[in-house]
Parts: C-alpha cells; structure tokens; sequence
C-alpha cells in the first residue's frame, strides 16, 4: 500500500528571509553600508516601499491630497481631520518640532524590524504615542481641513534625511537613514490605506 501523496509543496526560499535577517542585524551594528542604503527587495523582485525614493513620495503626497473631510474610515476610530492631524504630528515629532517622549519597553528592536523589514501590512488598533494620539491624548486638534492638510504637506516636504539626522523614534530608539524612511512610507501609507486613498 503506497501512502497518498498530496500536491507537490513550492520549495522553501530561505534567501529572502535570509536577506533581512542580515540587513536587521547591519541596522544594529549602525554601519552605513551600500545594501541599507539601496532598497531591499521582497519575493518577487518588488521594492521596499521607502520615502526617500522621489515616487514612493509622490504617490503619497497625491493620496494625501485625495482624502477629504468625509472620507470614510475602513477601520479604527478616528476620522479623516483627525487622521490628518495624526500624520503632521507624526512627522512633527520625526523631526523635533513636536517632543516625543521615549519608552522602553524592552521589545524596540525586534518590533522594529517586524515593523520596517517584514513585507507585510501594519496591523491594525495599534496605540500611538499621546503626544500623537487625537483620540485619547495630546495630539493637535484639528481646525480647519484644507488647512491641516496643507500643513500635513509642508511637514512631508520638510521631512528629509538632514532633519531626522540622529533623531531616535519614541518607540524603537535609533534608526538608520533608511529605516527613517521607511517608517515615513509605511506609518502615512498605513493610515491613508485606513481611509481608501
């Protein structure tokens, strides 16, 4: 009696994996290195999304142009202004104008990489820190839309590698050039994603 086989299972990629394992424990060594400062690939071939590359940041800026007031939220509790509000604080506190203050909570590293080197959409219901939390903390109220989303703009214009130099991000501490502008596509990406841009 021959044993039933099933559908024959694709082959393990080890390689990828493999990459950014290399590239995380690079990041922590802090070098600077010509494979960090490319954009890693995924399965496929596909780039990592990065803010720094001038398209990835183009299509944010005409997603964030595409939100209006009434836009409607396909999960989580805040609206589209609030979203707005959340994203300029965001970047306000990437680059010092807004202070956000550090917490330790002993897992920065690990929740990091998952975050910036796994090709994988950022979980929902995330808590955010209350300086920019418009919820249920400090972040900016929102005033008058047009407005907002302007400003919103501005700050992404002014979010470049010269303003988050040395900067540390309030949950996982020091970040490469790269992993800034990772953070910067895939936090904006995230919430415009929560609101159908």
């Amino acid at each position: 009696m021959t044993p039933k086989t099933s559908a024959k299972a694709e082959p393990l990629r080890p390689y990828g994996l493999v990459r950014l394992m290399v590239m995380f424990m690079l990041s922590q060594v802090g070098e600077r290195t010509s494979m960090l400062e490319s954009p890693p690939l995924v399965s496929g071939g596909e780039r990592m999304r990065n803010y720094w590359n001038s398209h990835d940041r183009a299509d944010l800026v005409e997603r964030v142009r595409s939100v209006g007031p009434d836009s409607p939220r396909r999960w989580g509790k805040m609206n589209a202004h609030q979203m707005i509000c959340h994203l300029a604080d965001a970047f306000r506190g990437a680059t010092g104008v807004k202070n956000l203050r550090p917490r330790a909570l002993g897992l920065e590293r690990p929740v990091k990489w998952l975050a910036l080197y796994v090709p994988a959409p950022w979980p929902r219901g995330y808590p955010a820190p209350r300086e920019i939390n418009q919820l249920a903390g400090a972040g900016t109220p929102p005033a008058v839309f047009d407005q907002d989303r302007e400003a919103l703009l501005a700050l992404m214009e002014n979010f470049t590698q010269a303003a988050i130099h040395g900067r540390r991000h309030p949950l996982w501490g020091r970040m490469s050039e790269w992993e800034w502008g990772r953070w910067g596509y895939l936090h904006t990406d995230h919430h415009l994603r929560q609101f159908g841009a």
